[in-house]
């Protein structure tokens, strides 16, 4: 058991072969060694899963948090997905912003371990520390969209989503797992190596979490940590990249990058093979912001306020859901010479519903 602040010290192990879910404490050596939620769900990793088969019953999912997730810590609320990935064979660590993080945390959870394997499609709930095991035969197949949707009307406006898409039920090896609730209607993305893969493998369409704001992990010296914030947030108003509302990661996201990369001769461009794409303004955070912007939400506790939502009103590519980030900007547009923003929108907005990496 750790005595540190910041961990709700309450790590749920889930047998999904059996059906049964077992509680563990936080061990007060492993946080101190294997900081955040990273450090800890490889600690798991090393323990239970090395030389495993990525989509087998014996590799693990550790879903985990760090000890500031749910804090007013600014820039700290991400949530991490941990396993040995299908697609590179090696460890992976994705992560997602949003408000998965802070939701698993006021849950009541540092973590949920997923072991083993269901043999019919389920839903885990977490609630005020305690994890259900729920039917789900009725979400498999849903696009993660839908299954929110389902989700929300079954749990309530206050629950928070985070689980896949048909990719991932197929175990497509750069399968994603989504987020969504109230503050992130487009979804967010724990992306990169195939996670999504992992739990679709084990049946389990998705973590539904029901957050207390009442669990807000608490300092043990609040004027410290109180100054600390005030100390970070001057950093980031006086940053000419994150400076709210006015540097460029405020104001473009990160496509902001597009034309940055580009100018630099750098920017990934028909698969590769060319590294200036000539029409990368029309994919720009310049242009984005100009055309199909919407709004600009923000991530818990995160004064920057990167990400888009857009919407597109008519026509073949009509759609609104979260803005394409950098990295979606070149693999989607520059890397087929596409240059059509509403169309590489379009196609992030797909590949989100379908659960699949950008």
């Amino acid at each position: 058991m750790t005595m540190m602040n910041g961990y709700a010290n309450r790590i749920a192990w889930v047998d999904l072969s059996e059906k049964r879910v077992e509680y563990l404490e936080v061990d007060e050596d492993d946080a101190a060694k294997f900081i955040g939620g990273r450090g800890l769900g490889g600690r798991f990793l090393l323990k239970h899963a090395v030389g495993k088969d990525p989509l087998s019953p014996e590799n693990i999912l550790a879903v985990m948090v760090g000890p500031l997730t749910g804090s007013d810590a600014p820039l700290s609320n991400r949530i991490v997905a941990v396993t040995r990935s299908p697609l590179t064979d090696a460890f992976a660590d994705s992560h997602c912003g949003g408000y998965a993080g802070p939701a698993l945390k006021l849950s009541g959870f540092d973590g949920i371990i997923l072991a083993g394997a269901s043999e019919d499609p389920v839903l885990l709930v977490a609630k005020d520390g305690e994890l259900s095991i729920e039917n789900a035969k009725a979400l498999w197949g849903k696009t993660t969209s839908e299954a929110y949707r389902s989700v929300r009307r079954k749990y309530g406006a206050t629950s928070v989503f985070y689980g896949i898409g048909p990719a991932g039920e197929n175990l497509v090896k750069f399968a994603n797992i989504m987020h969504f609730s109230r503050f992130a209607t487009g979804g967010r993305a724990s992306g990169r190596c195939g996670t999504g893969a992992v739990m679709g493998s084990k049946k389990v369409k998705g973590i539904v979490m029901l957050p207390d704001m009442k669990k807000k992990p608490k300092p043990s010296n609040p004027e410290r940590f109180k100054n600390a914030i005030a100390e970070a947030l001057r950093r980031i108003q006086e940053s000419d990249i994150t400076s709210p509302g006015k540097g460029g990661l405020s104001v473009y996201g990160t496509a902001v990058l597009v034309n940055v990369i580009n100018e630099l001769g750098a920017f990934p461009t028909r698969n590769a093979k060319q590294t200036v794409f000539d029409e990368a303004y029309f994919i720009s955070g310049e242009n984005l912001r100009g055309t199909i912007f919407r709004k600009q939400p923000t991530c818990f506790q995160c004064p920057i306020a990167c990400k888009r939502e857009v919407r597109v009103t008519e026509g073949k590519f009509k759609h609104e859901s979260e803005g394409p980030e950098y990295e979606t900007l070149w693999a989607l547009g520059a890397m087929t010479g596409l240059s059509h923003i509403e169309a590489v929108s379009y196609l992030n907005y797909l590949a989100n519903n379908y659960g699949l990496d950008t």
